[in-house]
């Protein structure tokens, strides 16, 4: 009996230190940044500029692709992995289609500085919202959410109230993501980066479309289906079959689903 107590006590001990260890170290597990230097030349397809925005404790990285014919501006907030070396190359699909493209990398992500919270990084999609929509004065804005961006970017479209919102591979909440990941784990009580967004879209005024893939081995199918009863009747969700995480542009559905959205005329 003293023996099983002991193992009780451990094990209560073991549980304890790491549930801590998840509140206090929970960003290195959600956000997987690539660190670049800050003489890393980009090199794409399409002309850019560089930018560098200061906020009052850190340098934000940014890069703006400008079509000379501009429709408007798409507002791309990016993955959780990686880097703009990388994400940027989504530009293509935009600019071939009249629209600028502008994308900047998280706090701690390639040439950006400061330290990553939650409260920042809702700042820091403001700020650079406002900056993307003075480059092009009068012209319309998209945001463009893709994986842990289309949480922040559903966030982001209540308070800006862009033309349109893009979501790419989202999820119901970060809580609820977290409680498949962790089940073990009192997330609710340990989370901070709950991002609700079903609750965002609800408030939401511009028009919507989201896609998922069946087949997505990192945000479950599910987790974006369960966001369609949250939408407008004017809204669209639209699956794309067998898609998974980081392939849905392959698909044909993909594009003519973007085309179609993004040549509607909003009213």
């Amino acid at each position: 009996m003293k023996l099983l107590i002991l193992l009780l006590i451990f094990l209560a001990v073991l549980y304890l230190v790491a549930t801590t260890a998840v509140w206090f170290f929970q960003e290195k597990f959600i956000f997987l940044p690539e660190k670049l230097s800050r003489t890393f030349e980009f090199k794409f397809k399409h002309p850019y500029k560089e930018l560098f925005i200061t906020t009052k404790d850190a340098v934000l990285n940014a890069l703006y692709f400008q079509h000379p014919s501009s429709k408007g501006i798409i507002f791309y907030l990016h993955g959780n992995a990686g880097s703009m070396r990388t994400w940027a190359e989504v530009s293509e699909i935009f600019l071939s289609r009249g629209f600028s493209f502008f994308i900047f990398d998280y706090r701690g992500y390639g040439k950006s500085t400061g330290k990553l919270s939650k409260k920042d990084l809702y700042r820091d999609s403001s700020l650079m919202y406002e900056y993307a929509s003075r480059l092009e004065p009068g012209k319309k804005i998209i945001i463009y959410g893709r994986s842990l961006g289309s949480g922040f970017a559903a966030k982001l479209a209540i308070q800006k109230k862009p033309e349109k919102l893009i979501l790419e591979t989202p999820y119901y909440s970060m809580q609820e993501m977290a409680r498949l990941q962790m089940p073990f784990f009192p997330v609710k009580l340990i989370l901070r980066y709950k991002l609700p967004t079903y609750k965002w879209l609800t408030k939401i005024q511009c028009p919507i479309l989201a896609i998922h893939g069946t087949e997505d081995e990192l945000i479950p199918y599910e987790q974006a289906f369960r966001l369609k009863q949250y939408l407008k009747k004017t809204d669209c969700f639209v699956t794309i079959e067998k898609g998974k995480h980081g392939n849905i542009s392959k698909f044909i559905m993909y594009h003519t689903s973007l085309d179609q959205f993004l040549t509607n005329e909003t009213t």
